[in-house]
C-alpha cells in the first residue's frame, strides 16, 4: 500500500493556473503528501516589457495611444525611467516618463501624434537599473502604419433602433472616420428641408467610372432592413463591391427582417454562416433575470478573434478576456455553422458546454470570410450598445472604431497597381507564425493564370542571417488573394520581398519589414518559489511542509507506518500441488496392495 508521497518542488505551476484543481487531485490520492520547498522565495531584480497595446494603423493627424505593461520584480517603490523611442528615423522621436511601481507590474502610456505617412518603428524600453538580473528583456519593438486618408463607413438601417443610434453617434465623434448613414424609416415633420439622415440610397454620391455605388467606402454595414428597401439590384451592387472592389461588408442581425426575410436570395449567399438559429437569454441559466451586467449571454472570442485589434478591449490579454467575460449580456441573437472557408471570431457555446474548435464552428456568432478581393463579416447580435452600461463609449467605440480601421488597413500595405503585399502583423513574438498576405489586380491576375508567387525572407544582421523562401498559395475560389506562413522564426528583424519568377515586373513592390520579439517562457517570467501552494497541498492532504534544511525529518514521517501486504493468486485445480500428492498416494497404495497379495 502507498504510505505517502514526497513532493520536491518550487511550487510554481505554470501549466495549471487553477491551483484548486491541483490541490483536489492531490487529495484524491488518499495519502499524505509531504512537500519539500526548493528554490528561492526572493524575487530576482528584473525589469521587462511584458505587453504593448498600440494601434496597427493610423490616419494622418491621428493621435496614437501606446500603453505598455512593465514587470518590475524586485523594484517595487523604486523610480523607473521608461522611454519610447523611434528606430532608424530622422529626426528621432524620444519620449520618457518616470514611474514608481507599487506592485509586481506597472502601466505606462505615451501619446504619438504628427507622424508622417508610412510605417514607423518604435521601441519601448526601461532603463537598466543596478543589480538587475538580466537586461536583454528591457525593451520591445512595435510598428505603426500611417495612411493618408480617413476610413469611410456607410451604415444602412431600416429604423432608428438602439444599435443604429449609438453606433452612428459614437463613430461620428471620431475625427478620423467619415460616416454616412441611410435610414429608410425615420420621422419627418417637415420642419427641416429634409430628414436628418439620408432616406434613400439614391442620395449617395454617384459612382465614378462604372464603379458600384458603394465603391468609395471602406466598410458598408447593413442592419435590419426590409427587402422592399434593398431589392436584388442593390445586393448585386454589394456583391460587386465585395468581390471586385475589395470592400468590407458587415452584416448584422435584426429582429424584424435581416437575415430571415432574405432566405433564398443573393443576400443569404453572401453570409459566411449557414443553418442560422435564434437564441435567447432564457436559453441560458439565469439568463433573463438579474441586473444588466449579469443576465443574457456573451460573445466568447476565439483564438483567431483574440489576435485582432477590435477584440483587444484592454492592453493586457488576460484583462481583455476578463472584460469579454463580464460585458453586459445580450438578450437575443442568431448563431449558426460557419462555412468551411470562413473564420469564427466569436461564438456562444451552449450552457455548461466545453469550448472547442468544433463547438465554436457550430455555434458561431461573429464570422469572417474572404470573398473575391473583399471580405464579409457577420455579427449575429444587435446589442453591442449594451456594452456602454456604466462606462460609456470605452468598449463600444473601441470595438467598432478598430473594426473600421482594420477594414481600411490594407491601404498601408506595400505595392503598386498590380500587386500589394502586407503582413497580418508586422511585429510578432517568438513562436508566433508570420503571415504574409498578397492581393493581385484582377486584370493582372487574368493575364497570368499560371502566376507563381514566392516570399523571400531575409534576416537583417546577425552572425548567420537566416534566409527562407516560401511559396504563396491561393484558394481556388479566391485567386486574387494569396498568403504564405513562415513558422519558427527566432527573434530579430527581417525584410520580406515578393518574387514572381515567371512574371517579370517593371516595378516590383517594395520590401516590407517584420520584427520578431523574444518571448520569455512562463517559467522564466517568475522563477521564485511559491511557498503558499506547497503549504496548501500538505495541509489539505494531512502531510508535512518542509524546507531543505528540514529534509532530515523525512524518515521520521514514515517510522510508524504499518505496512500490510496481501497477495491474491488464482491457481487452476489441476495444477495445485495437493492434487499431485493425492494422485501419487493413490498410485502407491495400489502398488503396495498388489505386492502384499503376491501379484505382479
Amino acid at each position: 500500500t502507498l504510505a505517502g508521497v514526497v513532493l520536491f518542488s518550487d511550487g510554481r505551476d505554470t501549466q495549471h493556473p487553477q491551483t484548486d484543481r491541483l490541490v483536489t487531485r492531490m487529495q484524491s490520492l488518499g495519502v499524505p503528501v509531504h512537500t519539500v520547498l526548493i528554490g528561492s522565495e526572493f524575487r530576482p531584480r528584473d525589469l521587462s516589457i511584458q505587453h504593448i497595446d498600440h494601434p496597427n494603423t493610423l490616419f494622418v493627424n491621428d493621435k496614437a495611444q501606446v500603453t505598455g505593461i512593465v514587470t518590475t520584480s524586485g523594484f517595487e517603490g523604486t523610480p523607473i525611467t521608461v522611454r519610447l523611442e523611434s528606430v532608424g528615423e530622422e529626426p528621432p522621436v524620444m519620449l520618457s516618463q518616470v514611474v514608481t511601481p507599487d506592485g509586481p507590474s506597472t502601466e505606462v502610456s505615451f501619446s504619438l501624434d504628427e507622424l508622417e505617412l508610412g510605417r514607423h518603428r518604435f521601441e519601448l524600453k526601461a532603463d537598466v537599473l543596478p543589480n538587475e538580473t538580466r537586461d536583454d528583456n528591457n525593451g520591445r519593438e512595435f510598428s505603426v502604419s500611417v495612411v493618408d486618408d480617413r476610413a469611410q463607413m456607410l451604415i444602412v438601417d431600416g429604423s432608428s433602433r438602439w444599435e443604429f443610434r449609438y453606433l452612428v453617434d459614437a463613430l461620428k465623434r471620431d475625427d478620423r472616420l467619415m460616416v454616412d448613414a441611410v435610414l429608410f424609416e425615420q420621422p419627418y415633420l417637415g420642419v427641416l428641408r429634409k430628414p436628418f439622415f439620408m432616406s434613400s440610397l439614391s442620395e449617395l454620391e454617384p459612382p465614378v467610372g462604372g464603379a458600384s455605388r458603394f465603391s468609395r467606402y471602406d466598410v458598408v454595414l447593413i442592419g435590419d432592413v426590409s427587402p422592399d428597401h434593398l431589392p436584388a439590384d442593390v445586393w448585386r451592387d454589394l456583391d460587386r463591391y465585395v468581390q471586385d472592389e475589395g470592400g468590407t461588408l458587415v452584416l448584422t442581425a435584426g429582429q424584424r427582417y435581416f437575415p430571415m426575410a432574405y432566405q433564398g436570395t443573393l443576400a443569404e449567399s453572401l453570409l459566411p454562416i449557414e443553418n442560422l438559429r435564434r437564441i435567447d437569454a432564457s436559453d441560458f441559466p439565469n439568463g433573463d433575470i438579474g441586473p444588466p451586467a449579469q443576465r443574457g449571454f456573451r460573445p466568447s472570442p476565439t483564438k483567431e478573434g483574440d489576435q485582432l485589434p477590435m477584440f483587444q478591449l484592454e492592453p493586457d490579454p488576460a484583462r481583455s478576456a476578463t472584460v469579454w467575460a463580464n460585458l453586459p449580456g445580450q438578450q437575443w441573437g442568431y448563431i449558426g455553422e460557419a462555412l468551411g472557408e470562413a473564420t469564427v471570431w466569436a461564438s456562444v457555446p451552449p450552457p455548461n458546454g466545453q469550448k472547442s474548435l468544433q463547438v465554436d464552428r457550430e455555434n458561431a456568432l461573429i464570422v469572417h470570410q474572404y470573398r473575391g478581393t473583399g471580405q464579409v463579416v457577420w455579427i449575429g447580435i444587435d446589442g453591442t450598445w449594451r456594452w456602454r452600461f456604466r462606462i460609456g463609449d470605452r468598449y463600444h467605440h473601441r470595438f467598432w472604431g478598430q473594426l473600421t480601421r482594420w477594414a481600411a488597413s490594407f491601404k498601408a500595405s506595400a505595392g503598386n497597381d498590380l500587386v500589394r503585399v502586407g503582413l497580418r502583423e508586422s511585429v510578432i513574438r517568438e513562436g508566433q507564425p508570420a503571415v504574409v498576405q498578397i492581393r493581385f489586380d484582377e486584370a493582372f491576375r487574368a493575364q497570368h493564370p499560371d502566376l507563381r508567387a514566392e516570399i523571400v525572407l531575409t534576416q537583417k544582421g546577425g552572425a548567420n542571417p537566416i534566409t527562407r523562401r516560401v511559396e504563396a498559395t491561393s484558394d481556388p475560389d479566391r485567386t486574387l488573394l494569396a498568403s504564405a506562413q513562415i513558422d519558427d522564426l527566432p527573434a530579430g528583424e527581417y525584410s520580406i520581398r515578393l518574387e514572381m519568377p515567371n512574371v517579370p515586373l517593371d516595378e516590383p513592390p517594395p520590401d516590407v519589414m517584420l520584427v520578431v520579439n523574444e518571448e520569455l517562457t512562463a517559467e522564466l517570467r517568475d522563477v521564485t518559489a511559491d511557498r503558499a501552494l506547497l503549504q496548501q497541498i500538505s495541509q489539505k492532504t494531512g502531510g508535512e511542509f518542509l524546507t531543505l534544511d528540514q529534509i532530515g525529518r523525512l524518515p521520521e514521517l514514515f517510522e510508524n507506518v504499518d505496512r500490510t501486504e496481501t497477495v491474491r493468486e488464482e491457481v487452476p485445480l489441476f495444477s495445485h500441488w495437493l492434487i499431485l500428492v493425492l494422485f501419487c498416494a493413490v498410485a502407491m497404495s495400489e502398488w503396495v496392495l498388489r505386492k502384499i497379495n503376491g501379484l505382479p
